[in-house]
């Protein structure tokens, strides 16, 4: 199995059917930011879902106006309100 191969169930669509999405592809995060969220075990993008803003905020102790615009583009990428 390889990202476009086989031509069904390939890594790109099973990572797209799953939303298996890492957050080193969000745009808002630097290497730092992508420091920190590893470090506190945040690895995909869903796992910024798992807490509340303020546990969150505490885990990767950034400033909270950069949290927000992490969590606002995930969001976007799984379509969550």
């Amino acid at each position: 199995t390889s990202w476009q191969y086989p031509e069904k169930e390939n890594l790109q669509m099973l990572v797209r059917s799953k939303e298996l999405y890492p957050v080193t592809i969000l745009r808002t995060v630097d290497r730092d930011v992508k420091g920190r969220l590893l470090r506190a075990n945040i690895v995909m993008t869903s796992d910024l879902f798992k807490y509340d803003f303020s546990e969150l905020n505490r885990r990767v102790k950034l400033p909270e106006k950069v949290l927000k615009s992490i969590v606002d583009e995930a969001r976007r990428i799984h379509k969550v309100r």
